[in-house]
C-alpha cells in the first residue's frame, strides 16, 4: 500500500485531479492503470495491463480509504447530482484535503501504519517502554495529519523516553527519576548515563539527543519557530537512528545486555 499511497500523493500534488473520472475527484481504476501502465512495455497486449491494473486496484482502494482517514478524500463524487460508477472506486478531494496536498513535499512521506512506524522508531519497545511507543505511535499520527509542532514535540518526547529508560536501566527507576525531574533534569540525567561511556559512544549519543531536544524545545515553545514538514520528517529519521543507536550501544549506556 505504501507504494500506491505515495503514487497518489505525488501525482495530486502535481495535478489534483490527474485520475478524475465519473463526476470524481479521484478515480481508483484510473489511478491503478496510470500506475500499472509503468511497468509495462509499449506495445503490449492491452490484456496486460487490465491484469495488472486488477492486481494493484486493492492496495490503491486501500490507500485512497487511508487518505480519507486522513481526512484528505471522502468517498464519493465532487457533488450530489454527478454520475457515480461503483462503490470504492471514486472520491472527492476535501477542503482540508487540497490544503494537504498543497503542504506535501515529495517524494510522500506518509506514515501508512501507525504501529508499523512506532515499532520502526522503537525497534525494541521492551528496552524503551510503553512511554516510548506511545509517543512514537502520536509522533507517527501527527505527522499524518500535518500537525508538525506536535510531531516534533512528540518525537522529543519519545526521544526524552529513550533517555529515561537508559537511566532506569543503569540508576534504577528511583534513581533516574530523582535526576530527570530535578533541575536541569534531561542534563543531568544524560550526564549520569553517559557515565564512564566510551568517549565516541557519549559524542554520538549527545549529537543525537540535543538535535532532538531542541525541536522539542522549539515546538513546546509559545514563540514562533518555523516546524514544516521537512523539520518533522527530518526529526522522524533523526529518532529512529536515536532509537537504533541506542540499542546497538545498550551495553555501554546502561551495563547491561539489551
Amino acid at each position: 500500500m505504501e507504494d500506491a499511497l505515495d503514487y497518489l500523493a505525488d501525482h495530486m500534488h502535481d495535478e489534483p485531479r490527474c485520475f478524475a473520472a465519473y463526476g470524481y475527484d479521484v478515480s481508483i481504476p484510473r489511478a491503478a492503470e496510470a500506475f500499472a501502465r509503468q511497468s509495462i512495455a509499449p506495445g503490449q497486449p492491452h490484456h496486460d495491463i487490465a491484469v495488472k491494473t486488477q492486481a494493484v486496484s486493492r492496495p490503491f482502494m486501500d490507500a485512497a480509504w487511508r487518505l480519507c482517514r486522513l481526512g484528505v478524500l471522502r468517498p464519493g463524487t465532487i457533488e450530489s447530482t454527478l454520475q457515480s460508477h461503483g462503490d470504492g472506486e471514486g472520491y472527492a478531494i476535501t477542503a482540508f484535503g487540497n490544503t494537504w496536498l498543497a503542504e506535501h513535499s515529495k517524494p510522500a512521506y506518509v506514515p501508512t501504519d501507525v504501529g508499523r512506524i512506532a515499532s520502526l522508531l522503537t525497534r525494541r519497545p521492551d528496552l524503551f517502554g510503553d512511554v516510548c511507543v506511545t509517543r512514537c505511535t502520536d509522533a507517527a499520527r501527527c505527522y499524518s495529519a500535518h500537525a508538525f509542532y506536535a510531531c516534533c514535540a512528540m518525537i522529543g518526547a519519545a526521544a526524552e523516553s529513550i533517555l529515561v529508560a537508559a537511566g532506569i536501566a543503569k540508576l534504577t527507576e528511583q534513581g533516574a527519576l530523582k535526576l530527570y525531574l530535578g533541575t536541569a533534569g534531561r542534563k543531568t540525567l544524560t550526564d549520569a548515563v553517559l557515565k564512564g561511556c566510551p568517549e565516541y559512544v557519549a559524542r554520538e549519543f549527545r549529537l543525537h539527543a540535543d538535535l532532538i531536544g531542541l525541536w522539542r524545545d522549539q515546538s513546546a515553545h509559545a514563540h514562533a519557530a518555523q516546524i514544516g514538514e521537512t523539520e518533522a520528517f527530518t526529526n522522524m529519521r533523526g529518532l529512529i537512528k536515536f532509537a537504533h543507536f541506542a540499542v546497538d550501544r545498550w551495553q555501554h549506556l546502561t551495563g547491561t545486555t539489551p
